[in-house]
């Protein structure tokens, strides 16, 4: 890549490769409910956000397509974190 990048923020989109991780009921998830400060929910609650369902009573701040951080140990999931995206 060469030259200047417009808002400092360049998306690369990898295809649509599938990967599969375990993910604890315990993983630490924090969402863009309210703004940009981030908002801890479990991962039933982000599994029911992911299946179209509302348990926080209010949608999103922002949709999850603008992508999250996922911290990973080996092949489980330890933290999956919402992406603010200008």
């Amino acid at each position: 890549m060469s030259g200047e990048v417009a808002n400092d923020c360049y998306v690369v989109d990898e295809g649509d490769r599938l990967f599969t991780y375990t993910v604890p009921g315990d993983a630490h998830v924090t969402v863009l409910a309210e703004g940009v400060d981030g908002t801890e929910i479990t991962v039933a609650q982000l599994a029911k956000i992911v299946n179209g369902g509302n348990p926080l009573g209010h949608p999103l701040w922002e949709p999850l397509d603008t992508g999250v951080w996922i911290l990973i140990e080996v092949d489980t999931v330890r933290s999956i974190d919402q992406q603010y995206v200008p």
